[in-house]
C-alpha cells in the first residue's frame, strides 16, 4: 500500500512541474491523431495487456515538437490508467522508428520520453514491453542516453528490433505489421478514448486539492497531504 501512495505522490509531482504537458490543445491533437501516428489496439494480448504504437514518421516535425508527441500520449493515458484490467496486466509500448527524416530526429529529446514512461509507471500504467523498431543508427546515442533514464527494469524490458521482423508476437497488431487489427477501427477506438481522457483530466485537475509546497517537501521528506482516489492494487 505504502508503493501505490508513493507512486501516487510521484504521479502528482510530475503534474506539477511538467504543466505545460496537461494543458491540451484538443483540436491540434486530434489532427496528429488522424493522421495514424498514435494507434490503440482493440483488443488486449494474451496477457490482457494493452498495445500502444507510436508511428513516428507520421508525425509532421514542421508542425509538432516533442510536446505535442507526448501529450498526446499522456492524453490516452488518462483513459488508460482508469481501466483496472489494465493497471494490473500492463501495457506493451512499440515506438517505430521506420523511416524517420533526419530532421525529425533534431525533435527527439530522451529526457521527454523517459519522463513519460515514468508517468506512466506512477500512474498505475505498467510498461511491461518496450520495442523499438527501425531507429536509425545515427540514433544510437539517443537509445543509451534514454536508457541511463530509466530504472534497470524497464531497460530489461526494451527489446531492439532492426525491423519488424524481429518483433515479437505480432498477431495482436495492425495488418502492417503483420496481425489482424484494421487501422481505421484502431483511429475510431482511439478517438473514443481520448473522449474518455479528456473528461478524466478535466475532472482530476479540478476536483485534487492540493498543498502544493507541502508537496514539494514531499520529494525530500516523503510526505505530503492531498485529497483524492488513486488505484489500491500493486501487483508486477
Amino acid at each position: 500500500m505504502d508503493k501505490v501512495y508513493e507512486n501516487f505522490n510521484k504521479t502528482i509531482l510530475f503534474r506539477l512541474n511538467h504543466r505545460e504537458l496537461f494543458n491540451f490543445n484538443i483540436t491540434k491533437l486530434l489532427e496528429i491523431y488522424d493522421k495514424g501516428a498514435v494507434l490503440l489496439m482493440t483488443k488486449r494480448n494474451e496477457y490482457g495487456q494493452r498495445i500502444l504504437i507510436i508511428r513516428h514518421k507520421l508525425f509532421d516535425e514542421l508542425k509538432i515538437d516533442i510536446n505535442d508527441i507526448i501529450k498526446i500520449i499522456l492524453l490516452v493515458s488518462g483513459a488508460l490508467e482508469n481501466e483496472a484490467e489494465t493497471q494490473i496486466c500492463g501495457l506493451v509500448l512499440i515506438m517505430d522508428y521506420r523511416e524517420i527524416s533526419m530532421r525529425y530526429m533534431t525533435i527527439i529529446d530522451p529526457n521527454s520520453y523517459a519522463n513519460f514512461v515514468k508517468y506512466f509507471e506512477s500512474a498505475g500504467i505498467r510498461v511491461k514491453q518496450v520495442d523499438i523498431v527501425g531507429l536509425p543508427a545515427i540514433a544510437n546515442t539517443f537509445l543509451e542516453l534514454l536508457k541511463s533514464l530509466l530504472s534497470q527494469k524497464l531497460q530489461n524490458r526494451m527489446k531492439i528490433c532492426k525491423n519488424i521482423e524481429d518483433m515479437t508476437n505480432v498477431k495482436n497488431l495492425t495488418v502492417e505489421y503483420g496481425g489482424t487489427e484494421n487501422v481505421n477501427e484502431c483511429l475510431k477506438y482511439f478517438r473514443e478514448k481520448v473522449k474518455e481522457s479528456e473528461v478524466i483530466m478535466t475532472k482530476l485537475n479540478k476536483s485534487i486539492e492540493i498543498d502544493e509546497k507541502k508537496m514539494r517537501n514531499y520529494e525530500n521528506e516523503k510526505i505530503f497531504d492531498s485529497v483524492g482516489s488513486f488505484r489500491k492494487l500493486e501487483i508486477d
